[in-house]
């Protein structure tokens, strides 16, 4: 494994994915919208208006990560943290931000829940969120950022005939 597992960014998009399949969330005119899960970013704006899977959105991307050596388990470790931006549409200042604010609170559960993806990839703490700064009406975004320990591959030394890790 490496540092950077670009497999980490697809799977917890799957598992986003099939979690949210058939969540909705209403806005002030009781409209239910379905969330759409984006690898990465929204493509570049055409226009000024806004599309639907631009308004009720989880954007998921790698924000930065680590390496290091633990002398305590002998072996290295790296940690991808990645961020997962929450994106709702309402007019309505109280609706905006509780949607965008519960959909942050039911994806950090799910995680916690099951923290582990793929079978090797570990959801860890600290987790850090941003609520909606509340200044792109209609649009409420909100973020966190979890760490995820990603395996990496140990050395083998080779001394006195035998295999050593």
């Amino acid at each position: 494994m490496y540092l950077i597992d670009p497999v980490l960014l697809d799977s917890l998009c799957d598992f986003l994915n099939q979690k949210f399949t058939d969540y909705t969330v209403g806005d002030e005119n009781k409209t239910l919208w379905p969330f759409t899960v984006v690898r990465g970013f929204l493509p570049p704006k055409r226009s000024d208006e806004l599309e639907d899977y631009e308004k009720f959105c989880i954007l998921v991307r790698y924000n930065d990560g680590d390496a290091d050596w633990s002398i305590a388990e002998n072996q290295s470790k790296a940690v991808n943290r990645m961020t997962i931006a929450v994106r709702t549409a309402a007019f309505d200042p109280q609706i905006g931000p509780r949607n965008t604010i519960n959909t942050m609170a039911m994806i950090q559960r799910l995680i916690y829940e099951s923290p582990i993806l793929a079978r090797k990839y570990r959801a860890t703490f600290p987790l850090k969120w941003k609520a909606p700064a509340g200044d792109t009406l209609p649009i409420w975004q909100g973020e966190m950022t979890i760490p995820w320990i990603v395996p990496m591959a140990q050395e083998i030394w080779e001394f006195g005939g035998g295999h050593h890790v």
